[in-house]
């Protein structure tokens, strides 16, 4: 498909997902992703992403999309090249979204997904932005919680169906796992480094009481047995996955589509898992995405994920 063919398509879909004139206030953002697209599209390595960016009818089947197209950019744009929709684990016809062989030989798996906000959050924030110009959300303990266990949940979906069967990535020494996860969605950036840590190693008495049993958290004599339940459910995770990448906006968008995402300034924070990486191959993987994506907060990608890494360390 050539390039202004390509671009036409790709006005159908955004006048389709967006429901705005892609020539209107909205035509540099729009202009920008497709861009990105083209440089994809020249690859020739993301056919099926292309296609089903043009063909998407709804809208969280189209930010998926766009999320999936702006993380093969950061890595195309630097020269690396990724594999896309790649089938690893037998027996199974889910794929991989990207595989990544790094120069020396690695093969690093990502896989994405979204964490969509709740409706009543939405609407509340939408309120405040058209009241004062500006929104404020305070959670209290419960609700962080509930925000934690929901992320853990969704991150546990890609590698495990309810019945905890292992999905879509294998169990392999060869091979490194990671799940990304797009948080800004959950609360329109109110994810902190902190709820990635809780989220990963459990909260350690934050709260002044245990709520939270990590996904990575190590089951120990003095653990509740209110906890056994799910260190048993987070079994294959343990096992499988060697990291979390959380995503979030580096500040929210200038200009809002309701629930549709397209301008994406982004920020990566990589949390490993003790259990099945050393820090030895931990550091060589954060050498390589720390020079692809943007680190969060201003710092390295996996800056904070030491820093989390060894305290939990310590403390098994």
């Amino acid at each position: 498909m050539n390039g202004d063919k390509l671009e036409k398509k790709l006005d159908m879909a955004f006048a389709r997902n967006l429901k705005v004139d892609t020539s209107s206030g909205f035509k540099d953002d729009i202009d920008m992703f497709k861009k990105k697209v083209i440089l994809l599209a020249n690859t020739g390595r993301y056919n099926e992403l292309i296609k089903s960016l043009l063909s998407s009818k709804d809208r969280i089947g189209f930010n998926s999309f766009v999320f999936e197209s702006y993380f093969a950019y950061n890595f195309e744009s630097k020269g690396r090249p990724l594999k896309y929709e790649i089938k690893l684990l037998k027996n199974s016809d889910d794929t991989i979204d990207f595989l990544y062989i790094t120069k020396n030989g690695m093969s690093i798996c990502f896989d994405l997904h979204q964490a969509n906000q709740r409706k009543w959050l939405t609407d509340y924030t939408r309120d405040q932005l058209a009241a004062n110009g500006k929104y404020e959300i305070e959670l209290d303990g419960r609700d962080k919680h509930d925000k934690i266990v929901r992320l853990q949940n969704l991150i546990l979906s890609k590698c495990q169906d309810k019945n905890s069967n292992p999905r879509k990535f294998p169990q392999s020494s060869d091979i490194y796992n990671f799940i990304v996860i797009y948080v800004s969605g959950e609360i329109d950036g109110h994810i902190y480094d902190h709820d990635c840590i809780f989220t990963m190693y459990g909260d350690s008495n934050a709260f002044g009481a245990r709520w939270i049993f990590g996904l990575c958290e190590p089951l120990t004599d003095n653990s509740s047995k209110s906890f056994r339940p799910y260190y048993k459910r987070f079994r294959h995770f343990r096992e499988t996955i060697h990291g979390v990448l959380f995503v979030k906006h580096v500040s929210p968008p200038k200009r809002c589509y309701g629930d549709l995402i397209l301008e994406l300034d982004l920020e990566y924070y990589l949390i490993g898992n003790n259990n099945l990486i050393d820090k030895v191959k931990f550091s060589e993987i954060c050498d390589e995405v720390n020079g692809i994506l943007k680190g969060w907060d201003k710092e390295d990608v996996c800056t904070k994920a030491k820093v989390s890494q060894s305290h939990h360390n310590h403390r098994r």
